[in-house]
């Protein structure tokens, strides 16, 4: 057995949580899920909530945006952190609630929100790893049902690394 099948891997399935039931803000937690054999250590993340225009294209920028940094030390295998937000849909560089022009805005395909983020670790073996992830906050209206808001994941920006151990240094 390869120490590939024996290290840590972090993933995160999917968010739950969006806008309040009152409306007036954002609210969701991010699990990071260690689904490996073993620890994962020295566990950081950062993530960005932003609300882009429709003409605007989404970057993945931890300079220029406010991102929640969180530090969870260890993650035992089949444990799970989670990555709590709550405020505005604009994260920490917008107003700390859901302006109200923003579901109608919403509705009109005017504005698209993501959350996107990285997370670094590194297995018992001493090797880096880390793993990216995007989710879009999506609007859904079918005919006769009620509108409906849910996280689907990114066509883009979901990957890990292929990070490998290569023995001891000779």
């Amino acid at each position: 057995m390869g120490r590939n099948d024996q290290r840590a891997w972090l993933s995160t399935p999917a968010i739950a949580g969006g806008i309040t039931k009152d409306g007036k803000s954002f609210s969701f937690a991010i699990p990071i899920e260690n689904t490996g054999k073993t620890p994962a250590l020295d566990v950081s993340s950062k993530v960005v909530l932003t609300t882009i225009h429709k003409n605007e294209h989404l970057t993945f920028d931890y300079v220029h945006h406010s991102p929640l940094n969180r530090k969870s030390g260890v993650l035992a295998p089949q444990a799970v952190f989670a990555i709590n937000y709550s405020g505005g849909p604009f994260g920490l560089v917008g107003p700390p609630w859901v302006p109200s022009s923003f579901v109608e805005n919403y509705r009109k395909k005017e504005l698209t929100t993501y959350v996107y983020g990285r997370i670094d670790y590194r297995d018992i073996f001493g090797v880096p790893h880390w793993a990216t992830f995007c989710n879009e906050y999506v609007l859904e209206h079918v005919a006769l049902m009620p509108e409906k808001f849910f996280w689907t994941i990114c066509d883009k920006y979901n990957d890990v690394d292929r990070n490998q151990y290569k023995g001891p240094a000779n």
